[in-house]
């Protein structure tokens, strides 16, 4: 039966604020038509906790193709506890990963620069030389925007993604 519901596995995802909506909203226009070299040409990052514990799922009633509908989506709200991993990709390519040490203590512009930038400027190096002007693509956490992490990673030649 066309339209009948049924039931399916809630999306899982963080809330995003309504002016973020607007940001990822016209960055994914900008880029609609890019190609393939150029989508290629961005190392991309991100961070994410890792936490022990019991996971449960959570099932919504919904129609197919519904699934981003905000009604059938299950907000989750980051827990610094457990562990930070950091990773990054480009092209095809799965780059390197770090685990946050707890020694490193929290993540700020600091520890940023002396544990993560270094490791960005290395793959690039061993991956790109100066081949491919690869850019970097981070999200907008404090640690990412401070001037001391700009600082650092221009004067390690790595261009960020804006």
């Amino acid at each position: 039966m066309k339209g009948s519901f049924h039931r399916w596995l809630a999306i899982r995802t963080l809330p995003i604020t309504g002016r973020n909506q607007v940001i990822c909203l016209e960055w994914a226009r900008e880029h609609v038509n890019w190609t393939q070299e150029q989508w290629y040409s961005i190392l991309w990052t991100n961070e994410t906790w890792i936490t022990g514990g019991r996971y449960t799922s959570t099932w919504v009633t919904r129609r197919a193709r519904e699934e981003l509908d905000p009604t059938c989506i299950v907000e989750k709200h980051q827990r610094k506890r457990g562990r930070m991993f950091w990773g990054c990709f480009y092209g095809d390519l799965q780059g390197p990963g770090i685990f946050w040490e707890k020694c490193w203590e929290s993540i700020n512009s600091e520890s940023y620069c002396v544990h993560t930038v270094p490791i960005i400027h290395g793959y690039r190096e061993l991956c790109c030389g100066d081949s491919i002007n690869l850019k970097l693509m981070q999200d907008r956490a404090p640690e990412h925007a401070a001037g001391d992490t700009r600082t650092e990673l221009q004067g390690r030649g790595i261009q960020v993604n804006q």
